[in-house]
């Protein structure tokens, strides 16, 4: 919403979320701002600016509507910035057509980043699909992204690194198998996941004086996956080190001749957080 007051803020309408709805205009409406809501019609008419796989820019089909929101936001700051008479007048037009945007605001979403959100690292013969989604609704979202990368790759074994230490783990992942079954074109009888290892968020082993780690969430996903899933096969890891190592052992079951492994990497952003370190313990992040 912004600290200051008046001016205009802006919000996704979220249909069959009248409870959401409601308290975004009466928190508007205390700010002295006026609420756009930005119907779904519009931005699903407009289609949104495809990301540069060049760059790794943000992938995700619902990225349209973040990037409809950030559209919205820059024309008003360049419209107040410009001192307009439109931006003098009690009620200005709001432009909620996306149609037609400055080719700067087109470049910058191709080239826009968000590290561990829709991002696809290829090492070798893996390719990490990363994402810290950790609710239902963001979940959801992941699974329809999972489901295009994998409906692309043929001849490819699928593997699932999963972490929630705080909310209800095995809620979440019957969510989030289920929306990948819902999107996967004719999955038939083969699992979605060949493998799903399920890890704590720490970087490394505990050391020798570290008493032992309560492993209790990754077992309780293990036995939920495991009812999901029962041809899968599941690994319980006290780190993500150990996870990475397990996720890249070559274990490819006789007669399976995939040559990529893709690794879906989702459920926490400190998840994320530890993969990227170690899969770059050099770079910034």
């Amino acid at each position: 919403m912004g600290v200051a007051g008046g001016g205009r803020r802006f919000t996704r309408r979220l249909a069959g979320d009248e409870a959401t709805m409601e308290v975004l205009r009466r928190r508007a409406a205390e700010r002295g701002a006026e609420l756009v809501e930005v119907p779904d019609e519009a931005v699903e008419a407009w289609g949104g600016v495809r990301a540069d796989a060049e760059v790794g820019g943000l992938e995700g089909d619902f990225q349209k509507y973040n990037q409809a929101l950030a559209i919205s936001a820059a024309r008003e700051h360049l419209r107040v910035l410009a001192g307009s008479e439109e931006a003098k007048d009690d009620k200005p037009t709001v432009v909620v057509d996306f149609s037609s945007i400055p080719e700067g605001f087109a470049e910058g979403l191709r080239q826009a980043r968000l590290r561990g959100r829709c991002e696809t690292r290829q090492e070798d013969n893996v390719a990490w699909l990363i994402d810290g989604a950790h609710t239902a609704e963001s979940l959801r979202e992941v699974a329809r992204w999972f489901a295009s990368k994998r409906s692309t790759a043929a001849n490819a074994r699928h593997v699932l690194l999963f972490n929630q230490q705080e909310r209800d783990a095995a809620k979440l992942l019957e969510g989030l198998y289920s929306g990948i079954q819902q999107n996967v074109p004719s999955p038939g009888a083969a699992a979605i996941f060949d493998k799903a290892v399920f890890t704590r968020n720490e970087l490394q082993p505990r050391s020798g004086e570290e008493a032992e780690r309560d492993m209790s969430v990754q077992n309780a996903g293990v036995q939920a996956f495991n009812k999901l899933s029962p041809d899968s096969r599941t690994v319980v890891c006290d780190n993500v080190a150990d996870a990475v190592s397990e996720v890249r052992r070559s274990e490819v079951a006789q007669g399976n001749t995939a040559e990529m492994t893709i690794v879906l990497v989702t459920g926490s952003l400190h998840l994320v957080g530890a993969l990227l370190r170690v899969l770059e313990p050099d770079a910034p992040l």
